[in-house]
C-alpha cells in the first residue's frame, strides 16, 4: 500500500508537465468500445439468469452495514420493496406486452444493404 501511495504522489507531481491532448490520444486507444458493450452484455445476461434474493435475505446483509447506515440501507430496499408492489397493483406484470428480442444476426448480414436507418424495417418472427 505504501508503495501505490508513493506512486500516486510521484505522479501527480508530473501532472503539469502532461499535455492533456497527447494523453487522450493515447488512452483512446486503449479501449475497444464494442468489446466493453459485449462485455457488458455478458454481465447484465449473468445477473438476469440469477435468482432474486428473498426479501428478508436482502434486509440481513444491508442490516449489518454499520450501525446506522445498515437502518438506512434496509429503509430504502423497504421502499423500494413498496413501490415495486404498487407498479405491480397499477400494471400487472401479466398485462405488460413482451418486447420481442432484436433479430441482430439478421440485421448484421443485411446492415450494408440499409445505410439509411429509416428504411430498415425487420419483423420478429416467431
Amino acid at each position: 500500500m505504501v508503495d501505490l501511495i508513493d506512486k500516486i504522489r510521484e505522479a501527480v507531481k508530473r501532472l503539469p508537465s502532461v499535455d492533456p491532448w497527447k494523453m487522450h490520444e493515447e488512452v483512446k486507444h486503449c479501449y475497444d468500445w464494442n468489446d466493453v458493450a459485449e462485455r457488458t452484455e455478458k454481465v447484465y445476461d449473468r445477473i438476469i439468469r440469477e435468482e432474486p434474493w428473498p426479501l428478508l435475505d436482502r434486509l440481513r446483509r444491508h442490516y449489518g452495514c454499520g450501525p446506522w447506515a445498515g437502518k438506512l440501507f434496509c429503509m430504502i430496499v423497504v421502499l423500494g420493496f413498496f413501490v415495486w408492489q404498487f407498479l405491480e397493483w397499477i400494471s400487472p406484470r401479466e398485462e405488460i406486452e413482451i418486447v420481442p428480442d432484436f433479430p441482430f444476426e439478421e440485421w448484421r448480414r443485411t446492415k450494408d444493404k440499409y445505410k439509411d436507418r429509416e428504411n430498415f424495417k425487420i419483423y420478429h418472427k416467431k
